[in-house]
């Protein structure tokens, strides 16, 4: 059988979380194709996986499933994917890898499930499928370490890792994009992994290095993924203000949930997440349940955002920079062509530092580039917001916030970790202020660790239900703490 992704891609960012997840596995007609794959070599021969890729017809399965745990090593060159769309299916029980670069020249989209996909090398691409600023065309790109795609792509249950893209000036290729993943149209992912990829150009590059782990030229949604230890550029290519998205550059809008993005680092812009939100009316991201902490770079270290966010019960600490000029240690919002409104409920903002600052402490800064368009903090008046943010750059003043913000106290955070789920967390230490004193204003009943969710074949739900009630109020920030699991603050991250 087959998976049906018809028009899920453009649907993802706007539908509720179960009902995309439902629409991406919903099983297509009984009599769909699938090529059986039984070979893990790569010599074209029949059962190999070039060999199946190229008999198969557009929408088709295929299937990798029955092979033995193994490593496909493409060579001589990239696996060339032509058909619109198509679907690379892995196996449940066993480790199945690519290593090498896959090229999806469709315009629909590629699905890959349950592989790993590793060590690939980014090829010159004569240019950018998308136009404006930060498109095409772009001559000399080098994009998409393991995967490259022209049109969308969907990784589930899907590890991305030591990819890289990289521009070699003396050839003139003029710039790189996408360490791990380069996507002209959408990406989701779901409880899938991009983790140690790199973008960079040798010295003299005159083109954008963006998005270490991955560069988005359309929509990102994710959902239970990490995005961690991935780099954009490097202090020796001396690329300036061409750097950004250490972890992921994201061109149009973004949805995230139950998501972790950590210890990325960006040689001089953004060393977690860059959303611009370009080409796109209405333009909006949401990020709910997760946590943003431990990235770097010298100009703004966790995220920045040029569009109007809506933040709800997440977590943005540990993230640092090192020049007194830029943006904000943990996050950024700013502005160019309209109003940004940032909207956030129970999310806690602290310990984000600046070793360059007159102030260490560096959580959060709003910067309007423009005189007629501002960044607003808005107040619910309805319900309140109760967030903690511990220490507001200059730019954002104490009367900008909601009035019921809590400000300058320390969170007493725990270490970033596994403490349950799939993802990790900064865990609440008894003592915190964050503890009973948030709101629920995203109506979640789980905290950024899961619980119990209707069956969706073929994703299994968490072991472990993680309740996003418990005690007297909800608490702000991603985790929430579970009076039947009391964590004393001994050994809490300190406030420096």
């Amino acid at each position: 059988m087959k998976i049906s992704t018809q028009s899920v891609l453009s649907a993802a960012p706007r539908k509720p979380l179960a009902a995309c997840v439902a629409a991406l596995f919903a099983l297509a007609a009984q009599d769909a194709f699938a090529g059986i794959v039984t070979s893990c070599a790569d010599d074209g021969s029949p059962g190999t996986l070039r060999s199946v890729v190229t008999g198969a017809a557009s929408g088709d399965t295929v299937d990798m499933s029955g092979l033995n745990a193994c490593t496909i090593t493409l060579n001589p060159g990239e696996l060339a994917i032509p058909q619109a769309s198509l679907i690379l299916q892995g196996s449940t029980t066993k480790d199945i890898r690519i290593w090498g670069n896959i090229y999806h020249s469709g315009t629909g989209t590629l699905l890959v499930d349950y592989l790993t996909l590793a060590f690939g090398q980014g090829h010159h691409r004569p240019y950018n499928p998308t136009g404006g600023a930060y498109g095409g065309p772009v001559p000399g790109g080098v994009y998409g370490g393991c995967v490259y795609s022209k049109g969308n792509v969907v990784l589930s249950r899907t590890s991305v890792k030591y990819c890289q893209a990289f521009a070699d000036t003396s050839k003139n290729y003029v710039g790189a994009r996408g360490g791990g993943v380069f996507v002209g149209g959408n990406l989701t992912l779901l409880h899938s992994k991009i983790s140690g990829n790199t973008v960079d150009a040798s010295a003299n590059a005159t083109d954008l290095i963006l998005g270490g782990g991955a560069c988005v030229q359309g929509n990102l949604f994710a959902t239970y993924s990490t995005i961690d230890g991935n780099s954009a550029g490097s202090t020796s290519g001396n690329h300036g203000n061409l750097v950004s998205g250490g972890g992921m550059e994201v061109v149009g809008n973004a949805s995230i949930y139950q998501t972790t993005i950590s210890r990325n680092t960006s040689a001089y812009n953004v060393g977690g997440i860059d959303i611009l939100g370009l080409g796109t009316g209405g333009a909006t991201a949401t990020i709910t349940n997760s946590t943003i902490s431990g990235n770097d770079a010298p100009s703004g270290g966790g995220l920045y955002s040029e569009i109007s966010t809506n933040i709800n019960n997440s977590t943005i600490a540990f993230n640092t920079k090192h020049a007194a000029s830029g943006h904000a240690a943990g996050a950024t919002f700013t502005t160019f062509a309209a109003n940004t409104v940032v909207n956030m409920h129970s999310t806690l903002i602290a310990n984000n530092t600046c070793s360059g600052c007159t102030n260490a402490n560096d959580d959060l800064g709003a910067v309007s580039t423009s005189a007629n368009y501002k960044v607003t903090f808005s107040t619910d008046a309805q319900q309140g917001n109760f967030n903690l943010i511990r220490a507001p750059d200059p730019t954002v003043s104490a009367s900008s916030l909601p009035p019921d913000t809590i400000i300058g106290k320390c969170p007493l955070l725990g270490p970033l970790k596994n403490n349950g789920g799939t993802t990790l967390t900064h865990a609440l230490y008894s003592g915190s202020p964050a503890i009973d004193t948030g709101i629920n204003g995203a109506d979640l009943a789980y905290d950024q660790r899961g619980g119990p969710q209707p069956v969706v074949t073929p994703i299994p739900p968490p072991p472990q239900a993680y309740e996003r009630f418990s005690g007297v109020r909800i608490d702000i920030g991603a985790y929430e703490f579970q009076y039947s699991d009391n964590i004393f603050s001994a050994g809490f991250e300190g406030c420096p």
